[in-house]
């Protein structure tokens, strides 16, 4: 699972509706065997649109070619290549804040109590 502050919130103006179908056994350590089967084409539309414009810019033309389809997907795979990371080390967080994957609330939250249990300089201890 990846970092839920990375993620988009996107306002839509259409309904949405995801299709699942609940399979007949359980699955691996007994968790529910649920499938995802289908969704609204309003949806699908938005994520093309949104979520992967690269492919989407390539898949609208009018025909388009495996190689241009497959680059386009490789670009949506890594749209980060030669970006700076969005999280950069602070004064307030250490300089694995970069890689980590936990939420920018429970990190500072950590942090914070981490520097609790420490002290401040001038505490007896």
């Amino acid at each position: 699972m990846d970092n839920p502050d990375a993620a988009e919130l996107m306002q839509l103006d259409h309904a949405i509706a995801v299709h699942f179908k609940l399979g007949t056994k359980p699955g691996e350590e007994g968790t529910l065997p649920l499938r995802f089967e289908d969704m609204s084409e309003e949806l699908e539309s938005s994520i093309y649109e949104r979520a992967y414009p690269v492919y989407n810019e390539v898949y609208s033309k009018p025909d388009p070619k495996i190689n241009e389809l497959t680059e386009a997907l490789k670009h949506e795979k890594n749209p980060y290549i030669g970006r700076r990371p969005n999280r950069l080390p602070t004064r307030r967080s250490p300089a694995f804040k970069m890689n980590c994957k936990c939420p920018e609330l429970c990190l500072n939250t950590w942090l914070d109590a981490r520097r609790q249990l420490r002290g401040s300089p001038g505490d007896v201890g």
